[in-house]
C-alpha cells in the first residue's frame, strides 16, 4: 500500500520518469555500483543490512538519524547522517550530489570501514571472543 501511494505521489509531482521502482534486487553488486548515491530514509533502524551492502560496494550513502546502527556505520566521514525529515534528507542528497568528488571519497571510506569492521571474518572473530568470555564465566 505504501509503495502504491509513493508511486501515485510521484505521478502527481511529475517525477515518475525519474524514479525506478526496483523491488527485490537479485544482482546486488550491479545494482549498488550503478547508483550515484544510496539513501536510507528510515524512521527506525537497528542494523540496516542494505546500508552495509551499499557501503561495501563503495556507494556514497545517506541515512537518517534513526538509530545507533546508521550513526556508527557512517561515522568518520563514511556517509551523511540527516534528520528524519524531508528537508533533512533533501539537504543531504543535495550536498552529496553537488560534491560528487567528495561523495566518491566518502564511498571509498565506507568500503574500507566495511572491510575493517563488518566483514564476516572480523565479526566472526569478535563473536567467538564474546562466546569464549561468556563460557568462561
Amino acid at each position: 500500500p505504501r509503495v502504491m501511494a509513493c508511486r501515485s505521489q510521484a505521478i502527481t509531482l511529475g517525477i515518475s520518469d525519474a524514479i525506478t521502482w526496483t523491488g527485490w534486487v537479485e544482482h546486488k553488486a550491479a545494482f549498488f555500483t550503478a547508483l550515484d548515491i544510496y539513501c536510507l530514509p528510515s524512521r527506525t533502524e537497528n542494523f540496516p543490512i542494505t546500508l552495509l551492502e551499499a557501503m561495501a560496494h563503495g556507494c556514497p550513502a545517506i541515512a537518517t538519524q534513526c538509530g545507533g546502527g546508521p550513526a556508527a556505520m557512517l561515522a568518520d566521514g563514511c556517509g551523511i547522517l540527516t534528520p528524519i525529515t524531508a528537508h533533512g534528507i533533501a539537504t543531504g542528497l543535495a550536498q552529496a550530489l553537488s560534491h560528487l568528488t567528495e561523495s566518491a571519497s566518502m564511498g571509498a571510506r565506507a568500503r574500507t570501514r566495511v572491510v575493517e569492521r563488518y566483514a564476516t571474518s572480523v565479526v566472526a572473530t569478535q563473536l567467538q571472543e564474546v562466546l569464549m568470555r561468556t563460557a568462561q564465566r
